[in-house]
């Protein structure tokens, strides 16, 4: 079925020997039901003489084309110039309109007063093609000197001198396509979606554009995408300028995959996925525990450790014996030696380092507070975050750890910052790098013109 809403304005039904816009559209498309909409002024016109239906019933029968038709009369609508009273009214009246999926609804946007037709033509914008914007260009007026009296307004006589009833006449319906207004206010949610982070919901946006060549923001959003799924190697391998240009550590693998995987976990405390956050940290603390090991004691726990069957470390009493700080630890009857090496193996024998060598500190005075702190982080909150269906929130987080979520992750980018970025000068910039890598994607996103394709 084709649906055409209308409202009614001053021009309609027949203006200076032509169609108004409802009447030419109906002529042109030939809706099965047509809704008009009649604020006070038309209300009382139309219970005056019915020169809005006698009108559509005259084409009726001229096409041979039959026209349902429902009226809403809003004889209290006073205020028709205002362009947000006129909004919610039209999103009210379309969302009441029952239709199915297969009809086609028209907008007329050349009746009614200018706040109706900026309101449907939003309406018509924002929908994503639910409904098909139609207006009617004015035709060429003949030499009149005289005001159409609309009070006293006769409609079988304008019918009958309505030159749009004449074979050959020019069909003066256009549908708006919208392109630019709808670019704007696309642009601005995936502007929206690239601030949260969310660069999967702004690709998406993107990929259902064809009007406009947004080729080249799609590969940003594409790139920003695979970066926050740490998926770097692929970035240096598509598209090499983005990845020279967006990340700002290359020179050593294990620190790019560090600050990258650390980055990310600063945009699940953005975007509040706590319980993701939560679990983040332990793989983070077990690479921090084995770095800070090394540079403190000089010790390289890879040459200390077998594996066994599972592929899993453990340590390696014999080697041991090589390094005579790490066995007067290890061999201690409380250390845990038989165990898996993982954090909190890692975590005792710093424990212990600290507590029994005084050898060859290379730490700043804090820095045992902030690996007990984020142990203790790690301890309390790790088995709720990845074995029990709760809800991890900050709140939680602080309740039960003493610390919320940002000053975790500062104990976390402290480390970092002094363990393995210990020789760039630029910190702020590395810790910065996805806000300016937003802007960059949002600064491409603003050079795209909607008439480049």
């Amino acid at each position: 079925m084709k649906i055409l809403f209308s409202p009614v304005g001053g021009t309609d039904p027949i203006s200076n020997f032509r169609d108004g816009a409802f009447l030419h559209i109906c002529r042109y498309y030939k809706p099965d039901k047509v809704i008009f909409y009649m604020s006070k002024e038309i209300c009382s016109y139309h219970e005056k003489d019915q020169r809005y239906t006698y009108c559509l019933e005259k084409l009726e029968e001229k096409l041979g084309h039959k026209f349902e038709y429902d009226i809403i009369k809003d004889p209290d609508f006073t205020e028709a110039h205002d362009f947000d009273k006129c909004m919610d009214r039209f999103t009210k009246i379309l969302s009441d309109i029952k239709s199915k999926d297969d009809d086609t609804i028209y907008l007329n946007v050349s009746s009614g007063t200018p706040a109706m037709k900026a309101a449907l033509i939003l309406k018509s914008v924002v929908s994503l093609g639910k409904f098909i914007p139609i207006q009617v260009s004015t035709p060429e007026r003949r030499m009149n000197n005289s005001i159409e009296d609309r009070k006293n307004y006769e409609a079988a006589e304008q019918w009958d001198a309505n030159e749009d009833n004449e074979d050959g006449t020019e069909n003066r319906c256009t549908q708006i396509r919208s392109i630019a207004w709808l670019w704007e206010i696309q642009r601005e949610n995936i502007k929206a979606h690239i601030n949260s982070y969310n660069y999967i919901a702004a690709y998406d946006i993107l990929n259902k554009i064809n009007e406009i060549d947004v080729s080249e923001a799609k590969k940003y959003l594409s790139a920003a995408s695979d970066r926050l799924k740490l998926n770097i190697k692929k970035i240096r391998e598509k598209n090499k300028a983005l990845y020279d240009s967006w990340i700002p550590v290359k020179e050593n693998d294990d620190k790019l995959n560090m600050v990258e995987y650390t980055l990310a976990m600063g945009i699940k405390i953005k975007k509040h996925e706590y319980a993701d956050f939560i679990r983040a940290i332990s793989p983070i603390l077990l690479d921090l525990y084995e770095i800070i090991i090394k540079v403190i004691y000089d010790i390289n726990i890879n040459n200390y450790v077998s594996y066994n069957g599972k592929n899993m470390r453990k340590w390696d009493l014999e080697k041991i014996k090589g390094d005579t700080v790490l066995n007067s630890v290890i061999t201690k009857d409380d250390f845990p030696f038989y165990k898996d090496i993982g954090n909190g193996n890692l975590y005792k024998l710093i424990e212990k380092l600290n507590n029994e060598v005084t050898i060859n500190k290379k730490a700043s005075p804090d820095i045992y507070d902030k690996i007990k702190k984020l142990h203790d982080v790690e301890k309390i909150m790790r088995n709720p975050a990845a074995h029990e269906i709760v809800s991890i929130t900050d709140e939680n987080i602080e309740k039960e750890t003493g610390i919320n979520s940002a000053k975790i992750f500062d104990n976390i980018k402290s480390l970092i910052n002094e363990f393995v970025l210990k020789d760039e000068k630029d910190k702020k910039n590395i810790w910065d790098s996805y806000e300016k890598m937003n802007k960059k994607i949002i600064s491409k996103l603003e050079g795209i013109n909607y008439t480049e394709k």
